[in-house]
């Protein structure tokens, strides 16, 4: 379990970080 995460955040921090801002975008648009 702790593998996979540290895989992910090593793979795509960038990518949780933009979807994550998107998500905050369009909530605050509604």
């Amino acid at each position: 379990y702790f593998q996979q995460i540290r895989r992910a955040a090593i793979s795509i921090p960038s990518n949780i970080a933009e979807g994550y801002g998107r998500k905050h975008k369009a909530e605050y648009q509604q």
